[in-house]
């Protein structure tokens, strides 16, 4: 899209996401993209995403929950790989939300089956 500007870091490939209509802080990017990147990274978490959204009946508790686990996630990551640490020391020790990328996940990931059509007349 010319001239449009926004938080996607880096254009897609044919195998990433299309986050460029998404409103994705720094920390949720970095995710995004290093999932993208790593296709075990990418299976797990689909599958994780999975599990979240079949467990809970409410997307909105599911949503939470999972937003929590990748928050918990980027910190186990920041022991280990270079941008996350670069990333978690410069931000506070206070959460960084991770609910955008979560609900983006778990529309990609596992979508809500389509509403039955109810029938207008009794039959």
């Amino acid at each position: 899209m010319p001239g449009w500007t926004g938080l996607h870091l880096k254009e897609p490939s044919e195998r990433r996401h299309d986050t460029r209509f998404m409103s994705l802080n720094r920390s949720e990017q970095m995710m995004c993209d290093y999932v993208d990147e790593n296709p075990e990274e990418l299976r797990y978490w689909q599958d994780k995403v999975k599990r979240f959204a079949k467990e809970s009946r409410d997307r909105h508790v599911a949503a939470t929950e999972l937003a929590e686990e990748l928050w918990a996630y980027f910190k186990e990551r920041s022991e280990v790989v270079p941008m996350f640490r670069e990333m978690a020391n410069s931000d506070s020790e206070l959460p960084t939300s991770m609910r955008n990328l979560a609900d983006y996940w778990l529309r990609l990931w596992a979508p809500l089956p389509p509403k039955k059509k109810k029938n207008p007349w009794p039959v």
